[in-house]
Formats: C-alpha cells, structure tokens, sequence
C-alpha cells in the first residue's frame, strides 16, 4: 500500500498536526492561522472605482509592492512604501500621511500581504482613514488609474 517513504512521512504529518492543534487549545494566544493584517485589519476595504474616487479627493496613494517592481510600472503619483521599507520611510513620510485625508494602498502581487501589512503598520500608528485596495497594478490601470512607466535611455 503505501511505500516505504510514505510511512513515515505520513507519520511525521499526522504528529506535527496532532501538536499544532494541541498547542492552539492549550495556549491562550495559539497560533493564527493568518497574520493578524489579514484576520483582524485595522484598515478598510475598499473597491478600485472607490479608490480612484478617493484619490481624486485628495487622498495619498501608496504602492506597497517590492522597489523592483514600483521602478517598472506603477500608478502615476503613488508614493513607494513597501513592507521592507516601513521602519526607514514612515519617519519621512508621517507628517504628509497625517495630514491627507485618507491613505489609500494598493500591492496586491501573489497574495494581498504587502499593502494589508502595510495598512495595518499605519493605522497601528494612529494614522485613521487607511483604505487597501485587493487590486492587481492591471485592474487600477483599467479602472482610470494613469500609469507610470520609467523613460529608457536612448542609445
């Protein structure tokens, strides 16, 4: 039936389930599922037409995505804030997001981690009216955003 590999590779599955599910009934915190940017946000959703509506209010816009890809292409005027970079850009960045009237973020790539977690670090820093768009670059370019595309050299 099963192969000699299989055997205690089941085994070692099954223990380490059996423990995970003991630890989160017998520890008072346990082990989240997701990260609490994910379960328990402090900012809210909000659509791509809604997004855009904002930002033509006033609203900041940031790209939560790598460096690397915010330099290929992003939404003309949005600010480069990724997760990496929290610690060392917030400080500079603090007194314009205080003073917008809503921080809008978008960084949706593989999942929709960057601008949740980026989110949650604002709001945790008692900036108020954070908005995080599930939007990929392409779904805010089709919805009005205009794009940003670096200017190549001539050769």
């Amino acid at each position: 039936m099963l192969g000699p590999i299989l055997k205690p590779c089941l085994a070692i599955v099954i223990f380490a389930s059996a423990m995970a599910i003991g630890y989160n009934l017998f520890m008072p915190g346990g082990l989240p599922f997701l990260p609490p940017e994910i379960s328990r946000p402090l900012w809210r959703e909000i659509d791509v037409r809604d997004a855009l509506q904002k930002v033509k209010e006033g609203a900041v816009l940031i790209d939560a995505r790598l460096a690397g890809d915010f330099n290929v292409k992003r939404v003309r005027g949005a600010v480069k804030l990724p997760v990496q970079d929290l610690d060392h850009l917030y400080g500079l960045l603090q007194n314009s997001l205080r003073k917008a009237p809503a921080v809008v973020i978008y960084g949706h790539t593989f999942s929709t981690f960057p601008a949740a977690a980026v989110g949650q670090y604002l709001r945790e820093r008692g900036i108020e009216k954070i908005y995080v768009t599930h939007a990929r670059l392409d779904d805010l370019e089709q919805a009005g955003f205009p794009m940003q595309e670096p200017k190549r050299r001539a050769e």
